[in-house]
């Protein structure tokens, strides 16, 4: 028999948000990955008290790769937790949700037009494993290590590493970073609890990449500002503790053209974080809610 979603009881569900919301009042929250030591904990350890992700899915009937994805996308957010929660149907399996979801994050990724096919192989075959097992089927540790083989190959052809240092192109950058949402995709989440949110993190870092993409922010602007930072920090902190302004107060007076440009960038990054990890959260729901 698989899980039972809060062992088929509201009450169970009920039970660990009123959990939550009692360590959220009295301040004990904290960031972390299914954290609790009994005196705080993340929003997921909380919910069942529990750091150990047995005895979490034991307690709640959840399988052990949504805790994860929790901390990940509700982090210090009870009210989101419960938006999520009161999604579930109590007594629903929801043990291979995870690789509908990833599967749903691969799906959406524009591979298909990336010069060469092999990423979107690799993907393609990641995809099938998760398929398999949604079609109730097996696939063994030996097939998920050969994805991962084939998704690191094709990470590496698209988009090789550039010798001595060098920093990559924003193409080239961006297909690494779509080729780790594929490496992190290729787990089975029931042995790797931490799979769905490595997937969810990837992909996050992959919108924070096209932020800057569409913002025009360039590994060029990344490194001339690094460079007037360091020479903000020797003309004007270094060696002198009593300084209460900081390298980006100095920036401003130095350097204004600069400094505004940084924080029009990092407004629009914060705004298409923001956005970013709505639609990650959207996506969970999605896949908890029972099928329509």
């Amino acid at each position: 028999m698989g899980l039972q979603a809060f062992h088929a009881r509201a009450e169970v569900r009920d039970a660990a948000l009123q959990r939550l919301a009692a360590h959220a009042d009295a301040g004990r929250l904290a960031e972390g990955a299914l954290l609790w030591n009994g005196a705080q904990g993340s929003v997921a350890g909380c919910l069942a008290e529990t750091a150990d992700a047995a005895r979490w899915e034991d307690r709640l009937g959840l399988p052990r790769w949504l805790a994860y994805a929790l901390d990940l996308l509700a982090a210090g957010a009870p009210a989101r937790v419960e938006e999520l929660l009161r999604g579930v149907a109590p007594g629903s399996d929801l043990a291979r949700r995870g690789s509908r979801l990833i599967c749903e994050v691969l799906d959406a990724m524009p591979l298909a037009r990336v010069p060469g096919g092999a990423l979107d192989e690799a993907r393609g075959v990641v995809a099938a494993l998760h398929r398999r097992l949604l079609r109730g089927g097996e696939a063994d540790a030996a097939q998920w290590r050969a994805a991962r083989r084939c998704a690191v190959r094709a990470t590496d052809a698209a988009a090789p590493l550039p010798a001595g240092g060098q920093p990559q192109a924003p193409g080239a950058a961006w297909l690494r970073a779509a080729g780790g949402v594929v490496e992190a995709a290729a787990w089975d989440p029931l042995r790797s609890a931490t799979a769905v949110a490595e997937v969810l993190r990837q992909r996050l870092l992959l919108h924070a990449m096209e932020a800057d993409e569409d913002f025009g922010w360039t590994p060029e602007d990344d490194a001339q500002v690094r460079r007037l930072l360091g020479e903000m920090h020797a003309a004007h902190l270094a060696g002198r503790p009593q300084e209460q302004r900081t390298v980006f107060d100095f920036l401003e007076i130095e350097h204004a053209a600069v400094a505004a440009r940084l924080r029009e960038r990092n407004r629009h990054a914060r705004a298409h974080a923001l956005r970013g990890a709505d639609q990650a959260r959207a996506l969970l729901g999605r896949v908890l809610r029972p099928a329509e």
